[in-house]
């Protein structure tokens, strides 16, 4: 009976013990991690602060440039859709689909003004997301977004004026 009863108090400790040992496990693999954070590169982080607005130069047409993830091309593209006002580019938007320009003759079709500089967008498994910018009554820039859904009754883009910061 004595042997049973020290048995268990053996068992008892090396289960104390062995939870220690996870726990200190633990702790290390957290210190670990802190030490990874602590020492990445903090410079190549982009802020809030440190991502600049498109100046509004007047001088310069303002341009979209898109940029398809080539790795998921065939069965997922995907599209990142910036807008350049000359040296200055800023992220407008990241779709589905293989982002492509809009040439001007399509404007009137899309319910795009014509006075609009650009247009782009991409149509993806049954929707598309659509771009144009276009500079206002004061010469300010504005960007507008619109969507179109092939379950739609009725032929409509949904444009609505994005804010995108431009100064």
């Amino acid at each position: 009976m004595r042997l049973i009863g020290i048995v268990s108090v053996i068992i008892v400790l090396i289960s104390f013990q062995s939870c220690g040992d996870e726990a200190e496990k633990s702790s290390l693999k957290i210190d670990a991690a802190d030490s990874k954070l602590d020492s990445l590169d903090k410079s190549s982080l982009r802020t809030v602060d440190s991502i600049k607005p498109v100046k509004n130069d007047r001088s310069v047409s303002p341009k979209f440039k898109l940029k398809v993830d080539s790795h998921a091309e065939e069965f997922d593209p995907n599209t990142t859709i910036y807008l350049e006002n000359g040296a200055d580019q800023i992220e407008v938007a990241a779709i589905s689909g293989e982002g492509n320009l809009i040439g001007r003759e399509e404007f009137s079709d899309m319910d795009i003004p014509k006075q609009a500089i650009q247009a782009c967008g991409a149509w993806w498994a049954g929707a598309g997301e659509y771009f144009y910018v276009i500079r206002n009554a004061s010469g300010d820039l504005e960007v507008y977004r619109g969507w179109l859904d092939e379950y739609q009754t009725k032929k409509d883009y949904h444009w609505k004026k994005i804010d995108l910061n431009l100064h």
